[in-house]
């Protein structure tokens, strides 16, 4: 059964402590994915004309968070799968192989993270959209690049290469998972979320309202078990 969020819901959130670390490097692109609507902003109408392509609409009114059409994933509990060792995910199982492949399947996938933790040499073949963090990422030093249009060939040399430099190919990734590990630490996945977010919202043209199907999103509304099957 679904649960409402409690009245008393906190709209603001204070940790009692200020972070010394830089942002990740991946911080600098979100004034660049803004870039395009910096001098025209952002209409009512460029909202509502992506509907057809979202697979959920957030909106933020007063301090709280509004979402409508939203599809749980099964994504996990990324901080806790991380500390845990990834135990509770079924990728778990497939991180003692000296390969590991990403491909997208239709659309965005949760699962990339969880790849690139793997301390396994990621034969990543590039994917159309890019999470967030990925373009800060460095090919043959995270992973093992692998062109979409050249799949079978690219990966044929890469696992050659590989077998014949094992050492060289563990380096590359543990890399990639050290920087899934150092770099998407909560503290800076949720800054990141923080400043995309209010840097969206000064370009804004109009005043956000709660949508008549949204509902609100807190703790209590999202059912996310740690048993969910990616």
């Amino acid at each position: 059964m679904a649960q409402a969020c409690p009245a008393n819901h906190p709209t603001t959130s204070v940790t009692g402590k200020l972070s010394v670390e830089a942002c990740p490097e991946y911080f600098r692109w979100i004034h660049e994915d803004l870039r395009p609507w910096k001098s025209t902003g952002i209409s009512r109408f460029a909202v509502e004309s992506a509907e057809g392509d979202a697979d959920f609409r957030l909106v933020i009114v007063n301090g709280k968070a509004y979402v409508e059409h939203y599809t749980l994933t099964g994504d996990q509990n990324w901080e806790k799968e991380s500390n845990g060792g990834f135990k509770n995910s079924n990728l778990a199982y497939k991180c003692t192989h000296r390969y590991k492949i990403y491909v997208e399947g239709w659309g965005w996938s949760v699962s990339e993270k969880y790849v690139l933790a793997c301390d396994s040499m990621t034969l990543l073949i590039k994917p159309y959209p890019h999470d967030f963090f990925t373009r800060s990422m460095v090919p043959l030093l995270h992973y093992w690049p692998i062109r979409p249009r050249n799949k079978c060939r690219d990966l044929k040399f890469a696992v050659e290469w590989g077998n014949t430099h094992p050492e060289k190919a563990q380096e590359i990734g543990k890399a990639g998972s050290n920087f899934i590990h150092e770099e998407l630490k909560m503290d800076f996945v949720y800054d990141y979320m923080f400043h995309l977010l209010n840097e969206y919202s000064k370009l804004l043209k109009f005043k956000p309202a709660v949508l008549p199907g949204a509902v609100e999103l807190c703790l209590e509304t999202m059912d996310c078990s740690a048993d969910a099957v990616l």
